[in-house]
């Protein structure tokens, strides 16, 4: 019975002790929840204040962006591509590319417009991005590249600047700086078994001539032009047929896309070109003739920056054709290949004055 007795005190003991600790545990917890509830909303509170700050300190800011170029420099190579760039560089709305010359729409097209954007600048919503790469306009694939891409970005396609010079003077001055670089073993190739120019000269139009000679039917020869391009040595002719890429390009984009900046011109005249060059393009006047010295050691005219400084292009720009008295001269190339050139593009010229 004393043992019975004992049992159940100590089972009623034990019922009240767990009763007591939980009665003493909920009004813990009460009170836990009490002080943590307003400290918790006052936690959102002060982090919904910190975005909320931080999106009107960015929206304050102004917006910078890797834009596609609204305008585009597609060639000629060894046409003043170069001087263009430059001259143009010095508006206050113009950014320029990272590098001189990207190779997207021709050669790393593949890579994605991802890739191409890391060449752009950053710039503001009124600032115009521009980029250059010579070899588009004898590119094929370009024009139909460039529509891809800014119809997949939901943007109007680019202006297009073309640089274009005498062919004659072009097809000189590409051979010349082949030569030039003949530790390139692309390029030695090309002129490696060449004296000059008058023995490549001889040898490129006796080949076009085997192939698709000129019958005054200027198109019968388009029809062969590509093919004839496959032969690396034969570009540098090629490359100054302006009219027939320049028909290419009008099938996909209209005339008033383009600005045809004469690299002649520019040399002789580089402040009223580029005037000319700002207008078409819609741009502000900033760029005149008095921005401009002509610089004797180099043949050329300069950017000035101010009395006692210019900005010329660098090394190796210019070298073929320099100004002298107010005309562009070629040293180097010789009367017999100037002719022999003249004749080659002659019924070319008068496609491409009919186009523009």
């Amino acid at each position: 019975m004393k043992s019975g007795f004992k049992l159940i005190v100590a089972v009623t003991v034990l019922i009240l002790t767990v009763a007591l600790v939980f009665s003493e545990f909920r009004e813990y917890m009460d009170l836990m929840v009490e002080q943590k509830i307003p400290a918790k909303k006052k936690l959102f509170a002060e982090s919904n204040h910190f975005h909320q700050q931080a999106k009107k300190t960015n929206a304050e800011k102004p917006t910078l962006q890797q834009r596609l170029p609204q305008i585009i420099g597609i060639g000629s190579k060894k046409c003043g591509t170069g001087a263009f760039r430059q001259f143009l560089s010095f508006h206050s709305q113009i950014k320029c590319t990272k590098i001189d010359e990207t190779h997207y729409f021709d050669e790393k097209y593949s890579k994605g417009v991802d890739f191409y954007k890391e060449f752009m600048p950053w710039t503001k919503a009124n600032e115009i991005t521009f980029e250059k790469t010579p070899k588009y306009i004898v590119t094929k694939e370009v024009p139909q590249r460039i529509i891809q891409t800014y119809t997949k970005e939901g943007i109007p396609t680019p202006k297009f600047v073309w640089v274009v010079c005498d062919p004659v003077h072009r097809a000189f001055s590409d051979f010349t700086q082949a030569k030039r670089n003949t530790d390139d073993p692309n390029k030695s190739i090309l002129v490696g078994n060449y004296e000059n120019f008058d023995e490549y000269l001889t040898a490129a139009l006796a080949k076009i001539n085997a192939f698709a000679p000129l019958s005054g039917n200027v198109y019968d020869f388009y029809e062969q032009i590509e093919w004839l391009y496959e032969d690396r040595e034969l570009r540098f002719l090629l490359r100054g047929v302006y009219s027939y890429y320049f028909q290419q390009w009008l099938k996909f984009f209209p005339l008033e896309d383009f600005v045809i900046v004469k690299g002649d011109d520019l040399v002789v005249n580089p402040g009223k070109v580029m005037v000319e060059a700002q207008q078409k393009l819609g741009l502000n006047v900033e760029i005149k003739s008095k921005h401009f010295a002509y610089v004797p050691e180099k043949g050329l005219y300069c950017v000035k920056i101010d009395s006692n400084r210019n900005s010329c292009l660098g090394e190796g720009k210019g070298n073929t054709r320099n100004l002298v008295n107010g005309t562009v001269v070629q040293s180097g190339l010789s009367d017999d290949a100037k002719r022999k050139l003249e004749e080659f593009y002659r019924p070319f010229m008068k496609h491409f004055r009919q186009l523009i």
